[in-house]
């Protein structure tokens, strides 16, 4: 990565979404709390949900990774109360599009997942960025 990729990746943008997420933030009780660790570079999410009627009341985080995986969480965390399962699935699909197959960006409240399009070409961070969508994803899914 050079200097100027490095640049275009962590903008300022991309700083202050981290920044959202730097302390963490837990519930108290609540109803499924999961953590999953990223093969590739260890980053781990922690994520607490609550939950009515399979839509997401409340999330709360703890995030040990790099300001992508906290930018990635500050753009779900912002975006995911009132969502189910099938939202947050599109959400990645989406995200996985961006970085992957030259994806158009969102429009729609998951705008913000652009700044995390200069990525695309350091496939070794998409680990890290899907994974708190795939964190919720899998604490979603243990409430079936």
């Amino acid at each position: 990565m050079d200097a100027n990729g490095v640049t275009q990746l962590y903008n300022a943008q991309l700083r202050d979404l981290a920044a959202e997420t730097s302390e963490p933030y837990r519930l108290e009780n609540p109803d499924i709390t999961e953590t999953c660790v990223s093969v590739i570079c260890g980053s781990s999410v922690t994520i607490d949900l609550k939950v009515e009627k399979s839509h997401i009341l409340d999330i709360g985080y703890d995030i040990d990774g790099c300001n992508l995986t906290k930018a990635s969480m500050a753009i779900l965390k912002n975006c995911a109360l009132g969502k189910g399962h099938s939202d947050i699935q599109n959400a990645l699909t989406s995200l996985e599009n961006i970085l992957t197959a030259n994806g158009p960006l969102p429009d729609n409240e998951w705008k913000k997942m652009a700044v995390l399009e200069p990525a695309r070409d350091y496939t070794a961070r998409h680990d890290t960025i899907l994974l708190p969508f795939r964190t919720t994803l899998k604490a979603l899914e243990s409430l079936k």
